[in-house]
């Protein structure tokens, strides 16, 4: 597990923007614990939400949605 995690680490710190890290994040999580889904919700301070920036599992379409 904690090659898989330095791999993602790796992978991540390579990423050219959040977008593309994120999306490397949920992939490769989902697939190291083996689930059907993992997503990344980043607050939105200013009007007090969540806000999914990144799935992988679930519709691509919700991202930017709350």
């Amino acid at each position: 597990m904690l090659e898989t995690l330095r791999r993602i680490v790796q992978d991540v710190s390579a990423a050219p923007d959040l977008s593309s890290a994120l999306a490397i994040t949920v992939n490769r999580i989902r697939d190291a614990m083996n689930s059907a889904a993992c997503t990344v919700y980043l607050a939105d301070e200013d009007n007090r939400e969540f806000v999914l920036m990144a799935t992988a599992g679930l519709n691509p379409q919700a991202i930017g949605q709350i």
